[in-house]
């Protein structure tokens, strides 16, 4: 069942599953208009700090306290980041091969160049 619409046809297009593999840096092509998506980039690499944030300082304050419950809740929390990533945002990818740009600007030629003249002094 289709929930989430692709970033191309606007049509729906992906599951939870499909969301959440794009979560895990997968390229998904829509089965509509066969185009590529994927979840936005940066998103994904402010989320995977959090994934480590998580691991690193609950592992760390649980080696410190010897307290078991640091990593319980490190657990807990890695299961939330992991429901809460089929949320993140699809960004539309180009096609492959393409080389879209934005056009350059149109340069001015309306005034004549500059011309500097240098004498040597004496």
């Amino acid at each position: 069942m289709s929930q989430f619409n692709c970033p191309h046809c606007k049509q729906p297009a992906f599951s939870k599953w499909d969301k959440y593999l794009a979560a895990k840096w997968k390229i998904l092509i829509c089965p509509r208009c066969e185009r590529r998506a994927t979840s936005q980039p940066l998103l994904l690499a402010g989320y995977y700090l959090l994934y480590l944030a998580n691991v690193i300082d609950l592992s760390f304050l649980a080696y410190l306290t010897s307290n078991m419950y640091w990593l319980i809740a490190m657990v807990v929390i890695w299961i939330a980041l992991d429901a809460f990533s089929v949320y993140l945002p699809l960004a539309a990818m180009r096609d492959r091969g393409t080389t879209e740009r934005a056009p350059e600007p149109a340069r001015r030629t309306t005034q004549p160049a500059l011309e500097l003249k240098f004498e040597p002094a004496l």
